[in-house]
């Protein structure tokens, strides 16, 4: 994600819910990195209860959205869809 204002509020929601999200923070379960002007949002240690849809939005435009997937054996995203701001 490259967002064109860094002052930008950055929200994300997992099936809907509005969830809590560190900065450059390995020891949270959902972080956000920052390099530059990109934005990487990444979901540590992950489990199969993590499965489900994500969205991104900055103020209030779904910039990101996808459904991540999990089963016995692997998980994996689908459905991807990125909006540049």
């Amino acid at each position: 994600m490259d967002l064109k204002n860094p002052e930008s509020r950055i929200y994300l929601y997992k099936d809907g819910q509005l969830i809590n999200y560190g900065f450059n923070n390995d020891k949270v379960k959902h972080c956000l990195r920052q390099a530059g002007k990109k934005y990487n949002f990444t979901i540590n240690h992950l489990q199969l209860e993590d499965a489900g849809v994500y969205q991104i939005k900055v103020e209030d435009v779904d910039v990101f959205s996808t459904e991540l997937e999990a089963d016995c054996r692997d998980l994996r995203f689908i459905n991807m869809h990125f909006v540049r701001m």
